[in-house]
């Protein structure tokens, strides 16, 4: 215990954490990210833990229990420790806080006790929904301490058979956590975060047992960033939604009349961070391509949802195309209004570059929307390269004009303008039973070398 006293100071600068990846919270969409209890079945011989329903606060129905063939014995009664960005924080709800939602249900799914380290979350975002959570957001600086110390006090007195960092900015802690304590640890990355990484995060992302990468995109930024690293080591683990949530609907007489929308328009909707940061995910080319669009479709408008530091750049870009009344641009979408705004689309376009996945195109299709996305990136892996959606080269401005003009005047084919069969391929392709059932096999092919060493130990 004195040596890891010793060593915690020198530990906690390493939590190298200042909103990882993403833009100031006013440029985030808006997106769901509270996580409730449904009714669930626990193990004779694991302690009973408040189950979640869905990351979603909209979702009422309860989850079915996990099938048996993953909820082996093996799997259970084990503890993990995770390390997350945040769950519940709503200044920074956007994809990888939806994606740590599904994450935590799932892991409750397969019968894991938890704890939760939040980094952004704060005293006032604590729940009974989530009695795991532990959250660390006293102050900028002052996160980064109260996180560092909760990994080695939690670490200390929970005991996990294994720690999942939620961030490449958490390795370093994580590392020296596995090092002095011998837990080893699993890193979830994204793919923003691994466009420019220091050295120093790629040398302790390495150690890890494993990488879990929400696309074959992101998967591919590691091997590329570590040479030499076990491509074995490294494994996808995509991204789900909540298909009760997501629903189609008719669209709203309400929204329209605030948008200024007639029933006769053609709807592209583009929802995302509006951020400087985040200028890949085109929907500055699907402006540019616009007054072309409007000669073939002159009842086209395209909405673009969402807020951040680029809009003084699009509102510019608008006004020198003369594409005022054209382009709508509401702002911020709350979570509660995200589901209205997908059915209001008759196409949900972005044609992005460097997107880690997008769950956004599972949440459009869930409602049954057609999509156009990137060839170059995460996207691929949510359209399943082209079968889910149209994957276009998101530095070819006439493909993505001709797919737009394609799908509004109904030239395509017959799959995008089914939208029952949308959404029946989108559930089959990530529901969220495939989502727990993946990563109960991670997690498996993970613990399973760690228990068969200490069997054989057992038996000498």
């Amino acid at each position: 215990m004195p040596v890891i006293k010793a060593r915690l100071g020198s530990v906690i600068p390493l939590l190298s954490y200042a909103n990882p990846g993403r833009a100031a919270p006013e440029a985030a969409a808006g997106r769901p990210g509270s996580i409730r209890r449904p009714a669930g079945r626990c193990s004779s011989f694991v302690r009973p833990v408040p189950m979640v329903q869905s990351p979603f606060p909209l979702l009422s129905a309860h989850l079915p229990p996990a099938p048996r063939d993953y909820r082996a014995k093996e799997v259970m009664a084990r503890r993990v420790l995770l390390i997350l960005p945040d769950l519940r924080n709503p200044q920074f709800k956007g994809g990888i806080q939806v994606f740590n939602n599904y994450l935590v249900s799932a892991l409750r799914r397969l019968g894991f006790e938890l704890r939760i380290i939040s980094v952004n979350d704060r005293a006032q975002d604590a729940s009974p929904e989530v009695p795991e959570l532990i959250p660390c957001n006293r102050g900028r600086h002052a996160r980064k301490a109260i996180a560092a110390a909760q990994l080695f006090r939690q670490a200390i007195a929970f005991r996990p058979e294994f720690m999942l960092c939620g961030h490449l900015n958490f390795t370093p802690v994580c590392a020296a956590a596995s090092r002095l304590l011998k837990i080893p640890f699993i890193t979830i990355t994204h793919g923003v975060e691994l466009w420019n990484p220091p050295a120093n995060l790629l040398r302790t992302l390495a150690v890890g047992a494993r990488i879990i990468s929400v696309s074959r995109y992101t998967r591919g930024l590691v091997l590329e960033k570590l040479p030499g690293f076990p491509p074995e080591r490294a494994v996808v683990f995509q991204n789900t939604f909540d298909p009760d949530v997501f629903v189609p609907r008719e669209k709203s007489p309400e929204l329209m009349s605030e948008l200024g929308l007639s029933r006769d328009d053609k709807v592209i909707l583009t929802i995302c961070r509006l951020a400087q940061s985040e200028q890949l995910k085109g929907y500055d080319k699907v402006i540019r391509v616009l007054p072309e669009v409007l000669r073939a479709v002159p009842e086209a408008r395209y909405v673009l949802g969402g807020r951040g530091d680029d809009v003084p750049r699009i509102e510019g870009l608008i006004r020198e195309l003369g594409l005022e009344g054209r382009v709508i641009m509401p702002g911020f979408v709350s979570a509660d209004r995200l589901v209205d705004f997908f059915n209001l689309a008759d196409v949900f376009v972005m044609p992005s570059k460097k997107e880690g996945f997008g769950i956004v195109f599972l949440e459009a299709m869930s409602c049954g929307k057609p999509v156009i996305a990137g060839n170059k990136d995460g996207s691929m892996d949510a359209v399943q390269d082209g079968k889910l959606g149209i994957a276009i080269d998101p530095d070819d401005p006439l493909a993505l004009r001709e797919a737009i003009i394609t799908v509004l005047t109904g030239k395509g084919e017959a799959r995008l303008y089914d939208p029952r069969r949308i959404r029946r391929d989108v559930i089959e392709a990530f529901g969220f039973e495939g989502f727990v059932r993946r990563l109960g096999e991670i997690l498996a092919d993970i613990t399973a070398p760690r228990h068969s060493s200490a069997a054989k130990a057992g038996r000498a």
